[in-house]
């Protein structure tokens, strides 16, 4: 996330996509104003939000008003909020923000697209990006005993022979 003033809709760009890629954590946002926003987000559900003494849908009403800020995320932190701070329904606060779910659903799609039309599949694996088709598929019928030797049998560090 950045650290240096930035536009709105870049925060609010960056905070939509932490909700879709379903995170777990706080959102930060310092405003212009010097104002301290907290958005609480639990699998990419809005819970709670606070900007200065705001607290809920006033909120939401002040941080709509501003005009520049800073943001940063903050995986697996959910800051402890006060009731009036919780947020009911998580699609109408984003709702209230400016999300629009078609807009990122398309951004996804286009991203995804192979040459041909269709939509690559892609695998991670220990953090690196990898086509589902370079993996080899083996498949194990349970029915069926694998075929070849016993594997050996080791007990306390020996090989027990049968």
């Amino acid at each position: 996330m950045s650290s240096s003033q930035i536009e709105l809709t870049e925060i609010l760009e960056q905070l939509f996509q932490c909700c879709i890629d379903q995170k777990t954590g706080t959102f930060f946002i310092s405003t212009e104003q010097n104002h301290s926003c907290q958005i609480v987000i639990n699998q990419g559900e809005l819970n709670a939000i606070s900007l200065g003494l705001a607290k809920g849908d006033e909120a939401i009403a002040l941080l709509k008003q501003t005009q520049r800020g800073s943001c940063s995320f903050k995986s697996n932190l959910l800051l402890p909020m006060t009731d009036e701070a919780k947020i009911a329904v998580s699609e109408e606060a984003l709702s209230q923000l400016g999300f629009e779910k078609s807009k990122f659903e398309q951004q996804f799609v286009v991203e995804n697209q192979v040459a041909d039309g269709g939509v690559k599949p892609e695998v991670t694996y220990r953090g690196h990006v990898i086509a589902a088709e370079s993996i080899p598929s083996k498949r194990v019928d349970a029915n069926k005993p694998s075929p070849g030797k016993k594997p050996v049998r080791i007990y306390r560090g020996q090989v027990v022979k049968d």
